[in-house]
């Protein structure tokens, strides 16, 4: 074959590439090597929980649960990345490429990129470009509150989180429907969410009406660690208040805390001692062509 010629599935490789999706193709590179990098702590983290203490046979139960649940979602999160068809064009177009010149080319440690595991720095940038311009971070998806339902986003949300202990809090004087016509209302509880062991902690999800269509929320709870502190002021400082579905995914993310590392220094407890309690949300579209939300987590001296 025609080396100009194009290869299976579409794949052109001497076919000019932009800047831009020059850039795509290495923030995905990053994102898949990081991925691959942190499966490496797959095997300590499931075996953890037999070397820690918990109060009952049930915590600990709970806990290999999660930590098996996580090692399977980071499991297939890679295999998906890996199998979409952008992946596979990326890596053939590099593949082919050192074969026409691989002068410079050498091995190196990714200590030696102080860059390299923050996501940040570039993947965010460049992966929420999804093609066909569809921009997932340009349309805030889920930052009208006048289309989200509270009820069926509540409803949806306890459907989806399983473990996670949801109690859908209505009041006479709140009335629910589509547009949000909050009338007569005020200020009130609409959730509280229970997150299981090992992370034992309740939010209220409070909604607080702007004006006959809009909602704003606030999240209050007790507040009596550190950690308790910190996760509720990266919550209040989340960047779309009036986004319910965001919010309850992003308590969602807690759920992990003791337990996911950091996305840039790669360990869980960071140099003054603490989790990474900072979240950073991106979406990505699966191979089935699907736009799927993760949680990244970062220390905060990381994040800074």
């Amino acid at each position: 074959m025609d080396s100009a010629d194009p290869e299976p599935n579409g794949a052109a490789p001497e076919a000019d590439w932009d800047e831009t999706r020059i850039m795509t193709a290495l923030g995905r590179l990053q994102d898949i090597h990081i991925r691959l990098r942190n499966l490496r702590g797959t095997i300590p983290e499931l075996i953890r929980p037999i070397l820690s203490m918990h109060s009952s046979p049930e915590d600990l139960y709970t806990d290999i649960a999660q930590c098996a649940t996580t090692a399977v979602e980071n499991l297939n999160h890679f295999k998906q990345r890996m199998a979409e068809q952008e992946s596979q064009d990326v890596l053939k177009r590099a593949k082919h490429s050192r074969a026409q010149n691989d002068e410079g080319i050498t091995g190196w440690l990714v200590t030696q990129h102080e860059d390299w595991l923050d996501r940040n720095a570039q993947t965010d940038l460049y992966e929420l470009k999804l093609g066909d311009g569809d921009d997932v971070s340009a349309k805030n998806v889920d930052d009208d509150s006048a289309e989200q339902d509270i009820n069926t986003t509540i409803l949806k949300f306890r459907s989806n989180n399983p473990k996670v202990g949801v109690v859908l809090d209505q009041h006479p004087d709140f009335e629910w429907n589509e547009q949000l016509n909050l009338q007569g209302a005020k200020e009130m509880i609409i959730a509280t969410i229970d997150l299981p062991p090992p992370t034992r902690m309740q939010f209220k999800v409070v909604a607080i009406p702007i004006d006959q269509r809009k909602v704003t929320y606030k999240v209050t709870g007790k507040q009596v660690s550190n950690l308790d502190r910190g996760i509720h002021q990266c919550i209040e400082e989340r960047p779309h208040p009036n986004d319910l579905r965001s919010l309850l995914d992003m308590i969602a993310s807690y759920n992990t805390i003791k337990f996911q590392v950091c996305q840039k220094c790669n360990k869980l407890i960071g140099p003054q001692a603490s989790f990474p309690i900072v979240r950073s949300k991106r979406s990505t579209k699966n191979a089935d062509g699907a736009i799927f939300d993760e949680w990244l987590s970062f220390h905060t001296e990381c994040a800074s």
